[in-house]
């Protein structure tokens, strides 16, 4: 579990799917909270980082209908004694956008933010996702 004061690093799995027309120039974008620093891309291409806006930015390019992708990156968390007890985030909103091929517009999405309750991970014990 995270601990205030030090840091755990924690991998950021992002994953679109297109359900509808081809989308062209999908972007996804989410903004590190002040106590998260980006490490590194741990999977897929397209990824930047921009140290002054601490956004980081995922070009998925061109999605085909039906298609998906996936990419992660690699963060460090280091909480504060404030945050015990919480199960922060470590990113911000999570958004896509794109142009619709076939409706000639653009389209976009939103996710919650990423936190440290990782259900997803196989591993996961819900008390190891709050601040101790």
């Amino acid at each position: 579990p995270p601990r205030a004061d030090q840091a755990t690093t924690y991998a950021v799995l992002l994953s679109v799917q297109n359900k509808g027309s081809t989308v062209a120039g999908g972007n996804v974008t989410t903004i590190l909270p002040s106590y998260v620093s980006y490490t590194e891309r741990i999977s897929g291409t397209g990824f930047s980082y921009d140290d002054a806006s601490r956004t980081v930015s995922w070009s998925t390019g061109e999605l085909a209908q039906g298609a998906s992708a996936q990419g992660a990156f690699q963060v460090s968390l280091i909480p504060s004694a404030s945050q015990k007890g919480s199960a922060p985030a470590l990113t911000g909103p999570v958004s896509f956008s794109g142009y619709d091929r076939f409706a000639g517009i653009e389209v976009s999405a939103t996710a919650d933010p990423v936190t440290t309750e990782t259900v997803g991970d196989p591993g996961y014990i819900s008390t190891n996702a709050t601040v101790q």
